[in-house]
């Protein structure tokens, strides 16, 4: 648990500084860019793609060991060496104006944090691919072909490059994986602040939505914590970035800079995240008026995704992965066109029905396949779908009552209205590509919540004495709600173990398996496909047609007649 503790804070002062130091950057070319943002949080989730955007570039030239941690710490000094002096660079903390229940809850957000992170992983995809790929960006610079040896090493998701960065591995301990914990628990200072405001009277839907949020967080993702899985960051930043966009107002250049960047950046940790695109497209549209900014957002949007863009030509052949319509750019390395397809058309039926064969899949219906899906739903699952599903009406209901009885806070249900419908046509995507639930939670949790914050508006200042009693009482049941969490996940049985660092990745059965022109390892049949960390280099399966392009792993894979 300390080296968890000494990463989780090494990292988010490092993104705090980075964040701060683009945010200066950034009111050279945008005006007021680095105006009042409401939370330091913000800096820090901006820090966050500027971090992940420098390891990306640096992994093309080299593996992300000693020397491309010792970069990027160099550069956080030069940062905080130039900005020392500039108003407004260090965060102002006003522990007194926090309410306690706050506090409370922070607390205990970071107990259960720190107690799932220290966990066994246990992500079958990590084991699968996830583990694997991060070594390989540990040992190598982007390996050309890498995904001709595992069709998924080409995924390339930019969230395992900053899981390699981090992980210490060149120390010889382990390769550490704290950086969702990292991510969890910035997540968790963000909405904390929204839960802050409404106590103190900020009675705004970005407020409430983050305080329903907060325990959500763990409910939905609590169990993800220990592992470097990509769909965590994917579900955490689309709840960000629709309470931050409901926070932005007129003239917020500073969380204009965030959400754009965050936006833009979703893609390259999952392409089911290419729905929050939406957000950065508003953006830009906002300010065609203002021609003379077009070229800066461009430009933010240009240095996030071509590092990215260019890990994928590396990997796979293709700028984007796997994707049947983008042609390869003819590298001697490009995965196979039908290789391709074939991969598309299996994250496709996976996502509908795993069990079944994919080519029966692909054949149904839409009908067909969309009720043998919903009958393998939980119980829960189907309430969460259900409410999912009723929110527009729901939201329209709230508009019309409010409307109708002349409120003053109309105007706040009628600017949720079109962040409602934004999600949900993000929901329909997920839904009608690969709809498998945990793919979802980014888009279901949200509808799920969004008819609850106007409720919560109108109850709100129903007060007992002098006491505003619905904020309190979200309050505790938020606290309770953070302690039934801990008790639940705290694992006593392997505490002792835990203490100094988390449990490592586990170590399976691997045999040797032949390529055109060598051998590696594959999992043993008892391992069920997963290779995890170690031994290295190991894919689920044996790939015959594989060949190496050279004498060092570094060269890369290429696919042999």
């Amino acid at each position: 648990m300390i080296s968890a503790i000494l990463i989780i804070i090494l990292f988010v002062f490092l993104s705090y500084v980075y964040g701060r130091g683009c945010l200066w950057l950034a009111q050279k070319g945008i005006h007021g860019a680095a105006s009042d943002l409401s939370s330091p949080a913000w800096v820090t989730l901006l820090g966050w793609v500027v971090i992940t955007t420098l390891a990306s570039t640096l992994s093309l030239m080299m593996p992300l060991g000693a020397a491309a941690g010792g970069l990027v710490l160099a550069g956080a000094l030069l940062i905080l060496w130039f900005g020392r002096k500039t108003p407004g660079f260090f965060p102002q903390i006003k522990g007194e104006q926090t309410p306690i229940l706050v506090w409370g809850g922070l607390i205990l957000a970071g107990l259960g944090i720190l107690e799932n992170a220290t966990h066994l992983s246990l992500n079958p995809d990590t084991g699968i691919y996830h583990a694997q790929a991060i070594r390989w960006i540990e040992s190598y610079a982007a390996v050309p072909g890498l995904g001709n040896l595992h069709g998924r090493f080409a995924f390339n998701s930019s969230w395992l490059v900053l899981n390699a960065l981090f992980s210490f591995s060149f120390l010889g301990l382990q390769s550490f994986h704290v950086i969702p914990a990292a991510l969890v628990f910035i997540t968790v200072w963000l909405f904390a602040g929204g839960l802050a405001g409404w106590l103190g009277g900020e009675n705004t839907p970005a407020n409430i939505l983050k305080t329903g949020l907060l325990p959500l967080v763990f409910y939905v993702t609590g169990a993800e914590i220990s592992s470097p899985g990509t769909d965590l960051p994917v579900i955490l930043l689309a709840w960000i970035l629709i309470a931050g966009w409901l926070e932005k107002g007129k003239g917020n250049d500073g969380l204009d800079v965030v959400l754009f960047s965050l936006s833009v950046f979703a893609i390259t940790l999952k392409l089911s995240a290419a729905p929050l695109m939406i957000f950065a497209g508003l953006i830009f549209i906002s300010n065609l008026n203002d021609p003379s900014r077009w070229w800066r957002w461009v430009s933010i949007g240009a240095v996030v995704l071509i590092p990215w863009l260019l890990r994928n030509v590396m990997y796979s052949g293709y700028p984007v992965y796997p994707v049947p319509g983008i042609p390869g750019l003819g590298f001697d390395w490009q995965i196979p066109q039908k290789e391709v397809i074939a991969e598309q058309r299996a994250v496709l039926a996976w996502g509908r029905l795993p069990r079944l064969d994919r080519e029966e899949v692909l054949a149904m219906p839409l009908v067909q396949w969309l009720r043998m899906w919903y009958q393998d739903l939980t119980l829960n699952r189907r309430m969460i779908l259900f409410a999912a599903a009723a929110s527009p009406v729901l939201m329209v209901i709230e508009y019309l009552w409010s409307a109708g009885t002349k409120r003053k806070d109309q105007a706040a249900i009628r600017g949720m209205l079109p962040v409602t419908g934004l999600v949900y046509l993000g929901g329909i995507y997920w839904l009608l590509t690969a709809p498998d639930f945990r793919f979802g939670y980014g888009y279901l949790i949200i509808l799920f919540a969004l008819p609850l914050v106007y409720p919560l508006m109108v109850t709100a200042n129903i007060q007992v004495g002098k006491v505003k009693i619905v904020p309190i009482f979200v309050s505790l049941g938020i606290l309770a709600y953070q302690v039934l969490f801990l008790v639940q996940s705290f694992d006593q049985k392997t505490f002792s173990q835990r203490v100094w660092q988390p449990l490592p990745y586990r170590v399976l059965p691997t045999e040797p398996c032949e390529i055109q022109n060598g051998t590696i390892l594959c999992a043993a049949e008892e391992s069920w496909s997963e290779c995890w960390y170690q031994p290295f280099p190991c894919i689920p399966k044996p790939n015959p047609r594989v060949e190496f392009r050279g004498d060092s792993l570094g060269d890369g894979f290429r696919k042999g007649d």
